[in-house]
């Protein structure tokens, strides 16, 4: 009772980077959220992704000595570092961006639904083109009806502080 198996919890290192693992996969599902409400384009995700994960894999470097195989400390640090970084943008662009709004009609150009989740409902989507961008919109389970009469989506909508449009109302329209 009085010895800690050492194997079993690792070093100081492996428990930092798992701590900090296990907050980058909430921070992660929280930031989803956000980038569902935010025009960002692909080229800009890599872009956070290779940042963040380059930040990550030298910054979590001062780390204490892991146990843990070379391979997966690698990647553990690019994913914490990636998750991180594209929550700190995106929710620094959507929190301090500009105050006034815009309003834009845009039309359906393909419609669907999320697999099914615990409560087994499908979410239905509506895929719209905005500035040259696709972008999926997600709606809850009740308005299945509303989407499927939706020929357009009416966007109330700012620039963010880095620049990347965030949405501030959807509603759609027949």
């Amino acid at each position: 009772m009085g010895t800690v198996n050492r194997r079993f919890f690792g070093t100081k290192g492996d428990q930092v980077l798992s701590v900090l693992f296990l907050i980058a996969i909430f921070l992660g599902i929280w930031t989803i959220g956000i980038y569902r409400e935010t025009i960002v384009e692909n080229k800009y995700l890599i872009g956070f992704i290779l940042g963040g994960g380059t930040l990550g894999v030298l910054g979590l470097s001062v780390i204490g000595k892991n146990s843990l195989p070379k391979s997966l400390i690698f990647l553990v640090r690019v994913v914490i570092g990636s998750v991180f970084l594209s929550a700190a943008i995106l929710s620094l662009n959507k929190q301090f961006g500009d105050q006034e709004t815009k309003e834009l009609k845009c039309e359906i150009v393909g419609k669907g639904s999320l697999a099914a989740g615990k409560s087994g409902c499908q979410q239905p989507y509506v895929m719209i083109r905005f500035e040259e961008t696709e972008k999926q919109l997600v709606f809850y389970c009740h308005e299945e009806e509303l989407v499927t009469r939706a020929r357009s989506v009416v966007l109330k909508y700012s620039r963010g502080l880095f620049g990347f449009y965030v949405f501030k109302a959807t509603e759609l329209a027949e």
